[in-house]
């Protein structure tokens, strides 16, 4: 890290009135501008003439016809094909304000942060009214899941005052990520999120990777939120966004294990286990439960114990038996073997070749499994010639 390290400044912006202005603060509060590579994917009706933006900067314009934008995910995985060798990545919205000498101020907190691969993130302040900006951001904590079982989360003030060192947090933020530009490679955007559920699979890839979250206690970039009468994306593409999430929704479950199915690439890394993520925060993606604690802002307790959900009681745990039909007289060469909950969710899932299934119904199949509500169900499906055939499913007593 030099005076003369470069910042990849990665600025997505979807129908946003304050993208110039945007620009224009962000160079001409910086102390060299002459380090920042600003790329910007505008997405709006019409493409801004480039004497809209300051010179004296290196800038990349990308553009696309609203009409054509499939959502932040994609907006940000496009930008990102510019990053060219970067030292340092910072990803931003279209409407920030910057503070005077913003870089290096940046750069010298970063560098209060105690890790080997620290990322800077966190809920950034609000842009005043007035002329008077307050520097205290905050955290982002696990607020819920949502009816398809993909987790959001809040904003948590950072107790204390701003003096001190930055804090260690757990999620970032993707209105202000400032990391070194190896994150680029390491953690890519993962185009197939629409919104919802982009910053927690963002922030569960870096984990494994052994990037660490700190949240500045001064900020010294603010953020307008609320921007009313501002268009959506979802206001303009009424019929289409809902097919987006959906793909959203299967990356996640594709991600958090919730559709043992799903196959491919899933993009996280080798140096930590999502397992230990899910110790870190105190959550639970499979079961959907978030520990107490870390609903108060409070750092989990359950950081370091296995099996923290069962033994805070959200989980019940049994063993069973289950007598498994005959399928002799039916042609098959793989059999699916499922145990589900009554939320529903694949609780115990075996997948056997037409010779094991065979083996296990003369063995019998006993399991101790854990599950969120009862009752229990279990279902067979064998598999045939490149399809699923008929399914027997029964209660299990």
């Amino acid at each position: 890290m030099t005076e003369n390290s470069r910042i990849f400044v990665s600025i997505a912006a979807y129908r946003d009135s304050e993208l110039p202005q945007t620009i224009r603060d962000l160079v001409s509060h910086a102390t060299k501008p002459e380090n920042l590579v600003v790329a910007i994917f505008e997405q709006s009706e019409s493409r801004l003439p480039s004497s809209t933006f300051p010179e004296g900067i290196t800038f990349i314009h990308d553009f696309a016809p609203a009409s054509e934008s499939r959502g932040v995910g994609w907006a940000r995985a496009r930008l990102q094909q510019h990053f060219d060798g970067e030292e340092f990545y910072l990803q931003l919205d279209g409407h920030h304000r910057f503070a005077p000498g913003w870089d290096a101020k940046l750069m010298a907190e970063f560098r209060r942060c105690e890790s080997e691969r620290p990322i800077f993130s966190g809920y950034l302040p609000p842009i005043p009214e007035g002329c008077e900006f307050d520097p205290r951001g905050g955290t982002l904590r696990a607020s819920h899941f949502d009816p398809e079982g993909v987790l959001h989360l809040r904003f948590h003030p950072i107790a204390g005052g701003i003096e001190g060192p930055p804090v260690r947090g757990s999620y970032l933020s993707g209105h202000f990520i400032f990391a070194p530009g190896e994150l680029v490679r390491d953690v890519p955007y993962d185009p197939d999120f629409y919104f919802f559920g982009e910053e927690v699979s963002l922030s569960a890839r870096a984990f494994t990777h052994g990037y660490d979250v700190f949240h500045p206690r001064r900020s010294v970039v603010w953020h307008r939120y609320g921007r009313g009468g501002a268009r959506r994306h979802w206001d303009d593409h009424s019929s289409t966004w809902r097919e987006l999430q959906s793909k959203s929704v299967e990356k996640w479950r594709r991600l958090f294990g919730h559709e043992p199915l799903i196959g491919g690439a899933d993009g996280f890394g080798t140096r930590r286990s999502l397992a230990e993520f899910e110790r870190w925060t105190g959550v639970d993606f499979r079961w959907q439960v978030i520990h107490p604690s870390a609903l108060t802002g409070e750092p989990p307790p359950s950081k370091a114990t296995e099996g923290w959900v069962l033994a805070e009681g959200l989980v019940n745990q049994r063993s069973v038996t289950v007598a498994l039909p005959s399928l002799a007289d039916e042609p098959h060469e793989s059999v699916y073997i499922a145990i589900r909950d009554a939320t529903p969710r694949d609780v115990f899932v075996l997948r056997q070749s037409a010779a094991e299934y065979a083996r296990l119904r003369e063995q019998g199949l006993t399991a101790t499994i854990r599950f969120r509500e009862g009752p229990l169900s279990v279902v067979v499906l064998p598999f045939f010639n490149g399809a699923w055939c008929a399914s027997r499913e029964w209660m299990l007593a």
